[in-house]
């Protein structure tokens, strides 16, 4: 049977001085190093939740904000979305997008902010600051990143024939960006329509295949074979 080393209970108390003894002369040289230390520690647990609660109070403020916002948008107020509204005759005053993205920027509502200025840019003919919105709008919704991609592409659509390289290329990313029966083949479509505008038929033939192959009960895909036919024909391919 293996051996056992006894425990000594009488010098019990002299081995644990032994031991704390280090510890107690490390403390004691580096005591204002230490208390340098605990209190950087403390300082940084207080600053994270100070600014925790900070940041909760401006995502509160944030949201009311942007519920304001969005009612302007649904009703297709996009003068009000793009400028905002001083408190006048009982109105409640309400903040313009661009304010919301410098006032809250960070959070999920100065995002949203910029989707909704993109759109009311784009309906409003203002192509350039639609463009720049929508470029810096970060959707984590499939849907509308999907959308936002393609107006980028609608709004290089509209400057014109200079820009139509542009505008195919965004409207490509939106029907790649989330596969569905919805988004993907109507920027399909429009990718389709505007490759015949640069005279790149058999690029918008394969544009128009692709919705009849994979989306044949879409709305874009009723008339897809004279789509096809046109674009062949163009392009000098039998149909």
């Amino acid at each position: 049977m293996a051996d056992h080393k006894e425990f000594d209970v009488e010098n019990l108390g002299e081995e644990l001085i032994e031991r704390v003894q280090p510890a107690k002369e490390f403390v004691e040289k580096n005591s204002r190093m230490l208390i340098y230390i605990l209190g950087g520690v403390v300082a940084l647990v207080a600053a994270y939740f100070g600014y925790r609660y900070y940041i909760n109070g401006k995502n509160n403020e944030a949201k009311n904000e942007i519920f304001k916002l969005q009612l302007m948008f649904e009703k297709d107020s996009f003068n009000i979305v793009l400028n905002g509204r001083t408190e006048m005759g009982g109105l409640t005053a309400i903040k313009s997008a661009s304010e919301i993205i410098d006032e809250f920027s960070g959070t999920k509502q100065a995002s949203l902010a910029r989707y909704y200025a993109g759109v009311a840019s784009l309906k409003t003919g203002k192509f350039d600051e639609a463009i720049d919105y929508l470029k810096k709008f970060d959707g984590d919704d499939d849907i509308i990143g999907a959308e936002a991609l393609g107006m980028i592409g609608d709004a290089y659509s509209e400057k014109g024939p200079e820009s139509y390289n542009d505008a195919v290329k965004y409207y490509e990313k939106a029907a790649a960006h989330h596969s569905n029966g919805f988004t993907t083949p109507m920027y399909l479509m429009k990718a389709g329509v505007v490759y015949e505008t640069l005279k790149e038929y058999k690029k918008a033939a394969n544009c128009y295949e692709i919705i009849k192959k994979d989306y044949p009960k879409a709305n874009d895909a009723r008339d897809i074979d004279k789509y096809i036919a046109r674009a062949k024909a163009l392009s000098g391919e039998e149909k």
